[in-house]
């Protein structure tokens, strides 16, 4: 590679690096908040009663005689919640699987908030 290939290349590589430090950072930031929201959905779906679904609103899908993806998926997570796993699953073949990620999710993010917090006081005690 010429030289002037190099003077050019070098500070675009420099600029790609910081990019990518700050994309990476924004999306941490975004995973942990998401990872809350999700632990946040199962502690409500193990709280919940079934009582109060009544209060829940009708899928805008179920008006026309159809139905979306996520159709049954609430009154799936509540019946998770109470370890019902078989009406779940009846009421959305999914529910199932997507409860088991959203608690994976949960899980890694609070993990990784303890691990930052954590190297966080070490490199405090060390200063």
């Amino acid at each position: 590679m010429s030289r002037l290939a190099i003077y050019f290349t070098f500070p675009i590589n420099n600029l790609m690096r910081l990019i990518n430090q700050d994309f990476l950072k924004a999306f941490r930031i975004v995973w942990i908040i998401t990872g809350l929201l999700c632990l946040f959905i199962i502690i409500k779906s193990v709280l919940i009663s079934p009582i109060h679904l009544r209060y829940i609103p009708l899928c805008p899908s179920k008006a026309v005689n159809s139905e979306c993806i996520l159709c049954g998926m609430t009154r799936a997570f509540i019946n998770i919640g109470e370890m019902n796993l078989k009406a779940a699953y009846t009421l959305n073949k999914g529910s199932v699987l997507l409860f088991s990620l959203i608690l994976l999710n949960a899980l890694y993010a609070i993990i990784y908030i303890i691990k930052i917090s954590y190297s966080n006081k070490i490199k405090t005690k060390q200063i």
